[in-house]
């Protein structure tokens, strides 16, 4: 269970870059992660396209998971804190919690189709997790039944053979 939530954090922060647009060049600027606005070059002017309209220039992951919850290296988050944001979004939805504060990015298909995918696998191992515990829970009521008639065998043999009461408790 460790492993796959391991995974399906790790792919759910890989699906962000896989799925991010590709970078806005122009006169030089190349927009960061998370940016909105209007680029500003070294005099703090706003940066115009070839035409003469001031672009207005997101992020290339605009459209993720990462940018809409703050999880960007350029928003302040190390490394570390995006994993754990991921392994949060990952624990939630295989064990089928599900708070949503972490989840896929509307916009963005690919994070939408994987986090189905894994809402299937989760529900596929709480199923499966559920029926081996009533399947064990079973058991060992099935066990318990066997003790208690072989105990009942054993005072009725010993009631027939006109076992002393003492002998008989004991």
């Amino acid at each position: 269970l460790m492993i796959i939530i391991h995974l399906v954090a790790c792919l759910f922060f890989m699906l962000s870059y896989l799925s991010a647009d590709d970078p806005i060049t122009f006169d030089g600027y190349s927009p960061t992660e998370c940016e909105a606005g209007v680029p500003i070059d070294a005099d703090g002017l706003p940066i115009y396209d070839p035409d003469g309209n001031e672009v207005e220039v997101f992020g290339t992951m605009r459209n993720t998971w990462v940018c809409a919850k703050g999880a960007g290296r350029d928003q302040g988050k190390t490394t570390t804190e995006i994993y754990l944001l991921a392994v949060y979004f990952s624990i939630t939805t295989v064990s089928t919690i599900g708070y949503g504060d972490i989840s896929p990015h509307l916009d963005n298909p690919t994070e939408m189709a994987f986090t189905v995918a894994v809402e299937f696998l989760g529900m596929f191992i709480f199923s499966y997790t559920v029926s081996n515990l009533a399947e064990l829970v079973g058991n060992m009521n099935v066990k318990n039944k066997e003790f208690h008639e072989k105990v009942d065998r054993y005072l009725e043999w010993m009631r027939d053979k006109d076992t002393p009461t003492n002998l008989r408790d004991r």
